[in-house]
């Protein structure tokens, strides 16, 4: 179903809630990330390594997902600016200046 005469297409429409908590798991892995490498002069183990690489793996995942919501989002606004350009509540042709034409020559 459409609201306001918008198409919808086939697209998941984006949670700014979902959104909102990828985004704190994506601070949440960065900050862990950041305090294995703030032991300065310390020399990583193996166990500190494969945990930081985990945390940027998760960080980079989680990343790739709020690409992909800001995409459909992007997606989505643009065809509302399309839709909107296309019902002008004057009747104007936007995209065209031909409804004006003084023909005087």
């Amino acid at each position: 179903m459409s609201s306001n005469g918008i198409n919808r297409e086939k697209s998941t429409p984006v949670s700014v809630s979902d959104t909102l908590s990828q985004l704190q798991i994506l601070e949440e892995a960065l900050a862990g990330a950041n305090s294995v490498l703030a032991h300065e002069g310390e020399e990583l183990n193996e166990r500190d390594l494969a945990q930081l690489l985990k945390e940027l793996e998760a960080a980079d995942d989680v990343a790739d997902g709020v690409e992909t919501k800001l995409d459909e989002l992007l997606k989505n606004i643009g065809g509302m600016l399309e839709g909107l350009e296309g019902a002008d509540p004057q009747g104007n042709n936007m995209s065209g200046g031909e409804n004006k034409s003084s023909g005087g020559s």
